[in-house]
């Protein structure tokens, strides 16, 4: 048995799919502004296409965040498989160490179907409400809102629950129960891992990190129906049931059409009788059992607020639209641009020119002294270079930060730590803008846009920090604030 096993490669065009239409996919994706970090493209269980963004490789470990959510489903339906649990138990007879004794009767009603589906009884993700380093305890002292079984409303700690109620019943992390069971039957990577709960077991809600080709496998598992190289991993029945339609989801879910085409067991349906996994940041899984297609896209879209609209209809535009059921004639033409494309991949930078403008009205490298403001920057300077330059600035409590950054290209540098990629454009000769993205097991976006004057700077930013656990980076990064030249 082997890790890490690639999918077989074919050309597009054998599987009925064209390299050009792949390339469109690729360019709209880039005129979107898509922050893209890898994508892979399946059909007929055989490797189309598969590209990663530059620093991303195929080995780049990538947090799932929210698919995290569709691997705990799976170890829940084995679980189920094997009658170590019942869809319809009442959630509080796993836990009664930790319901407490006036619970609310719509939490004792709680089913774990009830929480696949999204319809358990809090109006948000209850360890955001209460103050408890035991988020599974959270779930049980909640206040609830409603009656359990009824409408959907997204609520994280029902995968949190799932989780931890799976290590309970294995006597297993369930990251090792998913090897035993999964990852190592699929040869898939050895160093699968998660982001930890303070209590110290892994986060099912939204932690799990794996490479890209580890989520493509569970993806394909799911369209094979529970069957890798003809052995049933996942009860195919439970398969069935997760990638259906259990629960409308089109009252109050999010706006894009995706999104509102219903909702299975921690699987999300889409478009053309297909099921999707996402994740925050626009990590996208799409399932479409009728074109026996699997597509695979990894990013950092969280400062998007419609990463998953732009992904999605690009998707159908230009790969959906343009498959055949009959093998394509051979273009080499396009098979050698699209091998070309996908070896030179490189993340999204900055918008704005990607130079230096010959005149910059303003003097560089001295210091401002910032107004008081959220980030706690009191003071900041540039310098810049003909191809890029450096932010550097002091932050209470914190210290001194240096953020290099390219025109036009990704710096690679590290960020409280962490490894992270910078690049800038100027919108004018006064106006510049900064983008960094964290991309360790922590990803976060921060977008800071400068206006110089001459004795003067202001900036404003927003980061798309997760904030929840400790290695986030970017928390407070946000408003905007002015500030004075230092003599």
């Amino acid at each position: 048995m082997q890790f890490n096993k690639p999918f077989e490669h074919i050309l597009p065009e054998q599987a009925g799919l064209s390299s050009r239409a792949i390339l469109a996919f690729l360019d709209e994706l880039d005129n979107k502004r898509v922050v893209v970090h890898s994508v892979q493209i399946l059909r007929y269980g055989k490797l189309l296409a598969e590209g990663y963004y530059a620093p991303f490789t195929a080995d780049t470990q990538h947090r799932i965040f929210s698919i995290s959510k569709s691997f705990v489903s799976l170890a829940i339906g084995i679980l189920a498989g094997e009658g170590k649990l019942s869809l319809d138990d009442k959630i509080v007879d796993h836990w009664p160490e930790k319901v407490p004794a006036d619970v609310h009767p719509y939490i004792a009603a709680t089913t774990i179907r009830d929480m696949l589906k999204m319809t358990s009884p809090h109006n948000t993700s209850a360890y955001k409400v209460v103050k408890d380093d035991d988020w599974v305890r959270t779930f049980f002292t909640c206040p609830p809102c409603r009656r359990p079984g009824t409408v959907f409303v997204y609520e994280t700690t029902n995968a949190t629950v799932l989780s931890a109620l799976v290590e309970k019943l294995t006597g297993k992390t369930i990251l090792e129960f998913l090897y035993e069971r999964l990852f190592t039957p699929m040869e898939c990577s050895e160093g699968i891992h998660s982001a930890m709960l303070p209590t110290g077991i892994a986060w099912g809600g939204a932690g799990f990190i794996c490479t890209p080709r580890d989520l493509a496998k569970v993806a394909q598992l799911c369209l094979n129906g529970g069957v890798w190289e003809g052995k049933q991993l996942v009860p195919a029945e439970y398969i069935r049931e997760a990638t259906a339609k259990q629960q409308e989801n089109n009252l109050a879910s999010a706006r894009w059409p995706d999104q509102r085409q219903g909702y299975g067991y921690q699987i999300w349906r889409c478009s053309h009788n297909g099921f999707s996994f996402l994740g925050m940041g626009a990590q996208v899984a799409v399932c479409l059992p009728d074109r026996d297609l699997v597509v695979v896209v990894n990013g950092d879209n969280q400062l998007i607020s419609d990463g998953y609209h732009r992904i999605f209809t690009s998707l159908w535009d230009q790969i959906y639209d343009n498959l055949s059921d009959t093998p394509l004639p051979e273009d080499p033409e396009a098979s050698e641009a699209l091998a070309r494309r996908l070896t030179s991949l490189q993340v999204i930078t900055a918008e704005g020119d990607a130079k230096k403008p010959e005149e910059i009205p303003f003097e560089t490298g001295r210091w401002y002294t910032m107004d008081e403001n959220r980030a706690g920057i009191t003071t900041c300077r540039f310098t810049f270079t003909e191809d890029g330059g450096t932010f550097e600035y002091e932050r209470t409590g914190f210290g001194h930060y240096a953020i290099p950054f390219g025109y036009g290209k990704q710096v690679q540098h590290t960020f409280d730590g962490m490894p992270a990629i910078s690049s800038a454009g100027w919108h004018t000769e006064r106006h510049l803008q900064l983008c960094t993205y964290v991309i360790g097991d922590a990803p976060a976006p921060l977008e800071i846009g400068f206006c110089f004057e001459d004795d003067a700077i202001t900036m404003i930013m927003r980061n798309g920090s997760e904030g929840l656990l400790d290695g986030m980076a970017f928390v407070g990064y946000n408003g905007a604030f002015s500030g004075q030249f230092t003599e």
